[in-house]
């Protein structure tokens, strides 16, 4: 899974760190942020609605590159 694709991901919090490829899980101490294109196991994994999924994929590919 990636935390783009996870309900759990704050990218409105923090656009400074969501510009370079890092947001904020919920379930994370204060200071710590995930890197939100990076392939990885998380038990805390909840996926997110289809059309947040759309909408972050396609900011993503913009953003970072097709397939982010």
């Amino acid at each position: 899974m990636k935390c783009l694709t996870c309900a759990n991901l704050d990218l409105q919090t923090f656009k400074k760190h969501s510009a370079t490829g890092f947001g904020k899980c919920k379930h994370e101490e204060v200071g710590m942020f995930v890197n939100i294109t990076r392939e990885r196991t998380c038990k805390r994994f909840t996926q997110a609605e289809g059309k947040t999924i759309t909408s972050r994929q396609e900011w993503a590919d913009k953003a970072f590159g097709k397939g982010a």
